[in-house]
């Protein structure tokens, strides 16, 4: 049972309890109404807000349930009359009660008291009001409360605890502002969101969201919308039913076509009367959709073909996309190609809002696709597809349509004319090709412009007409001296001969897709007679004959070098042969050939053509047949010519005259004779070089020639000339050498030189060494030998790979081409060998010319020279070896210090020659200021520069010494051209080195046998490697091997320290030594202890004392009392009790207290310290006890030493 129904129970059964007066109950108030709001704002508030009649008092009711902020409700509480009223007590006047408010967000005037005031008097109802304001509000009115929205206020009879409490006792009040209702529409059978549209036989669920409707919490409620196909009028109600208690939605549907029936594509709408909006006002909410029947979508894509980069643009029609009236909206089609089926997606904006037409752009590409930029690869002429998937066609069905366009690429067009040369009167065939053109449509025509560079500037329009789908257009057109563009066909005026004709045709797209014109051009040529001529062209075996042929009416294509044939005969050979002349160049209309006369038969298969001439003066005969002379008839030109010998050499004879020198030389001279008489020209000096052509060297400075006969040349050679004999003369056809008559072509006869202009085989004069390059003693890179001869040579070119074999050295080597050998001549006497990097060649070394190196004398009539001679001269830079370093190094075995196999590196600052140094003289040539290289020791050269010396068994070199070279050991520079080195060094590096450790320290007995350290005991301090035994003297052994306790006694008393071995050192005590075992030793570095070689730091190692210096357990020998002090009987303070031992002793000290402990009595006692008992040595045999004045020892007691 509740609360609330248990206080319901309880105010049943007090129903027949008389209601207390009422001033007694307004005396409770302040309590039952604290009570009352503490329930309500806890419990209460949950309470159903309802009016109820169970009581007997009156009843409590309220005019709304729901508020919005700002909004009062009205209370009304009404008193029963049953005869037995509480409230209406005066039937006279209007009295007044009061109810209690309280809010879970305004504590501080929780409760509210309100006061309601009866309607009259004697009516028995009161009536107030409650405002509900925001909780922000600052001052509140007397009968506001401040609440947050959606939060509930209770109304409270304060007289809820007792009988006579009104039904019901409290009321819930929520606040609740008002909200503007929201109305979406859906499929009902996809549950998709409808934007706008619809189609018959759709039905729509529609969903009203308002919270204002909801005025009963317990109750499903209902609300209507207008239907309609006219705006705020009223058509339909479609009736909304809440979707459960409380929710405050409302859903119901309707059917397109059925419940409402609009036109294709006219508006409909669902309005919402709202009475309270946001703002508290009211309104309508309207949502319009638009009827729209299913449509089969369009697609096209223009153009339907494009070159690469060119737009191309797809639109899509299609209104059942057309989905929101009031945006333009968005779709996507596919597009792909044969070389990509991938493709790419390419979305559609529509043109505008509720259009139902869809637009966008793509371009094709070459390359690979690039979605981001709209492009798709597709080959030249392939296709490329636009899909798109109408989702719902006329029929309400899915369907895919496609378009589809090529890439064609642009191509330039080409005009041209069928003529290159024209003649007034003849018709010309003008021809445009244009692939764009072959797009499908047939005979299609264009125009083509023709006009003449003089006559007629802006020509005629010629059309053209295409040939089926081919993209070629052909027509025609008559050239004229004037103009006629009426003529059929028309005529173009060119007046002038020679005057220009250009067709000009305007392309739109050419291959980079920009528009601009292509030309041909012709030339209007008027006919002439051609005219023949001939030249006599030379050959070494004979004229040639040119044939020379100028008609421009053969010249018909501008851009091509054309032919013609003539006929070519003999009397000798009547029938002769066609000869084929070419046109010298393009445009040029002279035409030539070249025909061979000869003693022999015809022969037209030779190149050139061969034609029979028996002898000299044999006429030929050259004719051509011109088909269109200047009168425009044709006929023959001929042409005839006698065959005229051309003079040839029959000999050419070097001569000797003027001074003698080997080879060409100034006033020598060369004779050149002919096979027939000449014309005898002149020819200059300054001509003779180009007249006269030598393969090979040159007629010198100031060389002159002079005809000693019509059939005899001569030659005079200049200063400088450098001609051979075997040098070919080759005669130019400048010289115009030709026969008496000067009618033969001219010579261009050669032949070689005969004859001598003076010989001698080259000798060697002398040779020259010279270092070159980066400065080093010896033979180096860039270093040169310099060869000279004794005559001018033909400076052969001589292979530096072979060098070797053509230039032969008695020791050392040249060095190779890969490390920089070359040989050059500087001039024809001196030949220049610049060594290479690894070259070993010395001064003195002999050169040896190999006949292969073909060094002869300038004009080759030599043999070839085999001379030798020596480096004599010169240097390749020298110097006296120094030493740079002497470096010790540990080698072999290992060891401490110089051991045999340890090695002395010596490395020179130069190159040296390398002596061998044998090893019996090693001593001598490789001096060392102290120790020894042992014996086996020996040297060897690891290069030019480094000399390693291995050590011998039993060397005693150390770090440190100086090394001295001497004379004998004749260490030289590379070149063995310096002195002999005496340089000397300090020994650097180790022969292995380690700081000596001590490994056992031995004290031994010697001398007189005594317990403990004595005279001629000894101490022997062993170490772990060999050390350089330095002298320690007596005086100094404390210091340098210190001690840890005791002495080692003095020299005085026969101390001493001597080294037995290497590693070992023996220390002989003096009698006043103290040492003991167990002492510790401790090296000081003042005593120069380091390993032998004396490469280590010096040692400051430390050991303990082992062995024994000789060792006896103490005997007592006798104890003696004797009286001391205050004379006394017994033992008293002062007596004494003395312990004689046998053997010296350690002497330990004995504290007092430890005395009875240490020297124990068989009875009695010592005394205690208190009262003056002590013990001490006298000497290390004698054991003083002094006693306390409490001892008690007597004579005869017995003392045993405790350990």
């Amino acid at each position: 049972m509740t609360g609330y129904e248990d206080e319901q129970e309880k105010m049943k059964e007090s129903k027949i309890k008389k209601r207390r007066p009422k001033q007694e109950k307004k005396s409770n108030v302040v309590g039952t109404v604290t009570g009352a709001v503490m329930i309500a704002g806890a419990v209460l508030p949950m309470m159903p807000a309802m009016t109820a009649y169970a009581a007997s008092t009156g009843t409590m009711s309220v005019d709304k349930s729901f508020v919005a902020v700002g909004e009062s409700v009205n209370i009304t509480v009404t008193d029963t009359n049953n005869g037995d009223t509480v409230l209406n007590t005066d039937s006279g006047s209007v009295q007044t009660t009061t109810v209690a408010v309280s809010s879970p967000d305004d504590a501080l005037r929780s409760p509210l008291m309100i006061t309601l005031t009866e309607t009259g008097a004697n009516t028995g109802i009161f009536q107030g009001s409650l405002k509900l304001v925001d909780t922000n509000t600052t001052s509140p009115a007397a009968n506001e409360i401040k609440v947050q929205n959606n939060n509930a206020v209770s109304i409270l009879d304060p007289n809820w605890d007792n009988p006579d409490a009104l039904s019901p006792i409290v009321i819930n009040v929520t606040r609740r502002d008002y909200a503007t209702g929201a109305v979406k529409l859906y499929d009902n059978v996809s549950n998709s969101l409808i934007n706008s549209l619809v189609h018959d036989g759709q039905v729509v669920r529609v969903e009203l969201t308002d919270a204002d409707l909801n005025t009963s919490t317990t109750t499903v409620q209902t609300r209507a919308v207008n239907l309609t196909t006219t705006a705020g009028v009223n058509g339909n109600d479609l009736i909304l039913t809440e979707t459960g208690n409380n929710t405050g939605v409302f859903e119901g549907t309707f059917t397109v076509g059925d419940d409402i029936a609009p036109a294709h594509n006219e508006r409909f709408y669902i309005e919402y009367a709202d009475e309270h909006m946001e703002n508290t006002l009211n309104g309508t909410v309207t949502k319009t959709l638009l009827y729209r029947n299913f449509s089969a979508a369009a697609l096209t894509v223009t153009p339907g073909t494009a070159a690469t980069n060119e737009p191309i643009t797809v639109e899509l029609t299609d209104l059942d996309l057309n989905l929101d009236e009031a945006n333009a909206e968005n779709v996507s089609v596919k597009i792909s190609s044969q070389a990509d089926s991938t493709g790419l997606s390419l979305t559609l904006t529509e043109t505008g809002a509720n259009t139902g037409v869809f637009r966008g752009s793509f371009e094709m590409e070459a390359g690979a696709t690039n979605a981001g930029a709209h492009k798709i690869s597709v080959a030249n002429n392939g296709t490329v597809t636009i899909n798109y998937t109408d989702l719902r066609d006329a029929a309400g069905l899915s369907s895919s349509i496609t378009d589809t366009v090529v890439r064609k690429d642009h191509t330039t067009a080409n005009v041209a004319l069928d003529k290159s040369f024209v003649v007034v009167g003849e018709t010309v065939t003008v021809t445009v090709t244009d692939l764009e053109f072959a797009n499908g449509a047939s005979n299609e025509s264009l125009s083509v412009n023709v006009a003449s560079s003089i006559t007629d500037s802006a020509g005629i329009d010629v059309f053209v007409t295409e040939t089926n789908d081919t993209g070629v257009f052909t027509g025609t057109f008559v050239v004229q001296a004037f103009t006629d563009a009426s003529a059929t066909p028309k005529e173009l005026g060119v007046g002038t001969n020679l005057e220009m004709i250009t067709a000009t045709y305007l392309d739109n797209h050419k291959a980079d897709n920009t528009s601009g014109t292509v030309t041909y051009t012709a030339q209007r040529k008027d006919r002439m007679t051609g005219i023949l001529n001939y030249s006599r062209l030379s050959s070494p075996d004979g004229e040639l004959i040119q044939v020379e042929l100028q008609d421009t009416d053969l010249d018909t294509l501008s851009n091509v070098a054309e032919s013609v044939n003539v006929a070519v005969r003999s009397t000798d050979d009547e029938t002769g042969f066609v000869l084929s002349l070419k046109e010298t160049g393009v445009n040029t209309a002279m035409f030539v050939g070249t025909f061979k006369p000869v003693r022999t038969e015809t022969n037209s298969t030779n190149s050139p053509q061969e034609l029979q001439v028996l002898s000299y003066g044999t006429n030929m005969i050259v004719t051509y047949t011109d088909f269109a002379r200047a009168n425009n008839t044709p006929g023959n030109i001929v042409t005839t010519f006698a065959n005229v010998q051309i003079p040839k050499i029959t000999s050419i004879a070097a001569a000797e005259a003027g001074d003698f020198e080997v080879g060409a030389g100034e006033e020598d001279t060369v004779t050149i004779v002919f096979d027939i008489a000449t014309n005898m020209p002149t020819i200059a000096a300054a001509d003779i070089a180009s007249a006269l052509i030598l393969d090979e060297g040159s007629w010198g400075t100031v060389a002159s020639a002079a005809w000693s006969n019509s059939q005899t040349l001569v030659v005079t050679l200049g200063s400088g000339a450098t001609l051979k004999n075997d040098a070919v003369i080759t005669i130019d056809g400048s010289a115009a050498i030709k026969n008496a008559a000067g009618t033969s072509a001219s010579s261009v006869a050669s032949e070689a030189i005969n004859g001598t202009f003076g010989s001698q085989v080259p000798a060697i004069s002398s040779i020259t060494a010279e270092e070159g390059g980066d400065l080093e003693v010896g033979a180096g890179a860039g270093d040169t030998v310099t060869i000279v001869f004794d005559v001018e040579t033909n400076q052969p070119t001589l292979d530096a790979a072979n060098l070797a074999t053509t230039l032969e050295l008695s020791a050392g080597s040249w060095g190779t081409v890969e490390n920089g050998l070359s040989v050059a001549w500087s001039n024809s006497r001196t030949l220049v060998v610049t060594l290479g990097s690894n070259a070993t060649v010395k001064k003195g070394a002999t050169i040896t010319l190999d006949s292969s190196a073909n060094v002869k004398d300038i004009g080759e009539e030599s043999l070839a020279s085999t001379a030798s001679s020596t480096i004599s001269s010169g240097t390749f830079y020298s110097a006296v070896p120094r030493i740079s370093s002497v470096t010790a190094a540990e080698g072999g075995a290992s060891d401490i210090g110089a051991g045999a196999g340890d090695t002395l590196t010596i490395v020179f600052d130069i190159a040296t020659d390398q002596p061998a140094i044998a090893p019996g003289t090693l001593a001598t040539a490789l001096g060392l200021s102290a120790g020894s290289w042992g014996t086996g020791a020996s040297a060897a050269w690891s290069d030019s520069s480094t000399l390693v010396v291995t050590l011998g068994t039993g060397a005693t070199v150390k770090k440190g010494e100086t090394l001295t070279l001497d004379a004998t050991a004749s260490i030289r520079d590379i070149g063995q051209e310096s002195l002999a080195s005496t340089a000397s060094a300090v020994i650097g590096g180790t022969f292995g080195s380690q700081v000596p450790a001590i490994t056992s320290v031995t004290a031994a007995e010697g001398g007189a046998s005594e317990v403990g350290a004595g005279a001629g005991d000894t101490v022997t301090i062993v170490f772990d490697v060999p050390t350089n035994q330095p002298v320690i003297a007596a005086a100094d052994i404390a210091t340098a091997l210190g001690l840890s306790a005791g002495s080692w006694g003095t020299g005085p008393n026969g101390l001493s320290a001597a080294w037995s071995s290497s590693q070992t050192l023996v220390v002989t005590l003096g009698t006043d030594a103290t040492v003991k075992k167990g002492a510790t030793i401790t090296l000081s570095a003042s005593a120069g202890i380091t390993d032998i070689g004396e490469e280590s730091a010096a040692s400051t190692d430390s050991a303990a004392i082992n062995g024994t210096f000789g060792s006896s357990v103490p005997i007592i020998v006798s104890v003696i009392a004797a009286e001391d002090g205050v004379e006394e009987v017994g033992a008293g303070a002062g007596d004494t009790v003395t312990i004689a031992f046998d053997v010296p002793t350690n002497q330990p000290a004995i504290a007092a207290v430890n005395i009875a402990t240490a020297l124990g009595l068989s009875a009695g006692s010592w005394g205690t310290e208190a009262n003056g008992l002590s013990v001490a040595w006298s000497s290390n045999q004698t054991l003083v006890v002094t006693l306390g004045s409490d001892a008690t020892v007597k004579k005869g007691a017995t003392i045993t030493l405790n350990a």
